[in-house]
Order: structure tokens, then C-alpha cells, then sequence
């Protein structure tokens, strides 16, 4: 029996990780998308740590609101404890992704602000990448390979956001 409760603590903790991670990744993508068109303005440090985290909150509450709403549709009208574990891990991501975003415009502005935070944003997608390919076994060049296609996939979905809202 305990067993089977451990299991499903492990089970419970490995779906609200993903459910992080996939937040994650969603802002990080929304978060490159808003870069292009904000690099061009003449907007200071605190005006784009602002439209960066009212982005991250709008877009965290909105999928938490969309989550917890389909998940008390599929559970007979109430949230079991693995999909609130899994609502707050996708706010903890989005907050930490917004953190590691704006920080560079703290210390610095303009074109190396940009730089440094789209830099780290792209490192945090290319080691999702590369966990995710060392996670299946393969091996590390193989999943440098795997790691350096998901940036090229974000830069992809990035562009065609990017151009479509604009």
C-alpha cells in the first residue's frame, strides 16, 4: 500500500513539473515574440520589465483560469490535489521565467538587455531540449542535436507570432 502511495505522490509531482515546464516554455516563446518589436522602441529598462511581466501574469492567470476550469469539468466539478500541485507550478514557472527575462534590464539597457535576456530565454529552451533527449537515453552529441532543434522550432513559432501580430 505504500507503494501505491508513493507512486502516485511521484506521479502527482512529475505532472505538475510538466505542467511547469510546459508554461515555461509557452511564456518563454510569448516572451522572444514581444522582444522583436519592443527592441525597436525606445523604451527604457523599467517600461519593458513591465510589458514583460504584465504579459507573464496576463498569460499565467489566463491558462491557470483555463486549467482549473477544464480540470473541474473532468473531475465531476472539483480540483483533485495533483491539478492544484500542477496550477501552482505553472504560475511558479511563468514567474520564474519572467524573473530570468527581465533581470538583464536591471543591469543593463538597449540591445545588450535584449541580448543577455533573449540569450538566456533561448538557453532555457535549448536545456528543455537536451533534458528532454538525455531523459530518453540518447546521447549527449545526439542530444546537443535535439537541444539545438527545439531552439530552431522555437525561433520557428517566434517568427510566425511575431509576424502575425504585428
Amino acid at each position: 500500500m505504500a507503494e501505491l502511495q508513493t507512486s502516485a505522490a511521484v506521479g502527482e509531482r512529475v505532472g505538475a513539473m510538466r505542467e511547469g515546464v510546459t508554461m515555461a516554455l509557452y511564456v518563454a516563446v510569448v516572451l522572444l515574440a514581444e522582444a522583436i518589436p519592443l527592441q525597436a522602441t525606445s523604451l527604457g529598462g523599467a517600461e519593458v520589465i513591465g510589458t514583460y511581466w504584465g504579459s507573464t501574469i496576463g498569460l499565467a492567470l489566463a491558462h491557470v483560469y483555463a486549467f482549473t476550469l477544464s480540470a473541474r469539468l473532468f473531475s465531476h466539478g472539483h480540483m483533485e490535489r495533483s491539478e492544484w500541485l500542477a496550477a501552482a507550478s505553472q504560475l511558479a514557472a511563468a514567474v520564474l521565467v519572467a524573473l530570468v527575462a527581465t533581470l538583464p534590464f536591471v543591469f543593463l539597457t538597449g540591445d545588450p538587455a535584449f541580448n543577455l535576456s533573449g540569450s538566456l530565454i533561448a538557453l532555457l529552451i535549448g536545456a528543455t531540449g537536451f533534458e528532454s533527449a538525455r531523459a530518453g537515453g540518447v546521447p549527449v552529441r545526439r542530444a546537443l542535436l535535439i537541444g539545438a532543434a527545439a531552439l530552431i522550432v522555437a525561433a520557428l513559432v517566434v517568427g510566425v507570432k511575431a509576424s502575425l501580430a504585428h
